[in-house]
């Protein structure tokens, strides 16, 4: 509650409906509390160190791989290699989207 209050604050914006639990750590209760607050917990296939493993991955396991979701931090590395991800998850044949688009 706190953070969102912040957010809307600082930005004037809500970070409903999408909710990421810190490291992924989740369990029946916390989900069921998000849930009710009106928030959509989801999970991500990869994060900014293992992104590029996780492309190369995909390129091998499209099937599985549709709808995978990679979480940034906007590190200076991270803001460097996205060009290159994205270039090679498109030559696999994989349409970069939103989290809502990707979500729905």
């Amino acid at each position: 509650a706190q953070t969102e209050q912040i957010i809307q604050s600082t930005l004037g914006v809500t970070s409903r409906p999408y909710f990421r639990f810190p490291y992924g750590d989740a369990t029946a209760d916390t989900l069921s509390i998000v849930g009710r607050d009106g928030y959509n917990a989801y999970h991500w296939v990869a994060d900014d160190g293992s992104i590029g493993g996780w492309v190369d991955w995909a390129a091998q396991h499209p099937d599985e791989a549709n709808g995978g979701i990679w979480l940034m931090h906007g590190r200076p590395t991270t803001v460097a290699a996205l060009p290159g991800w994205l270039d090679r998850a498109v030559a696999s044949g994989f349409h970069p989207t939103t989290l809502t688009e990707t979500l729905r």
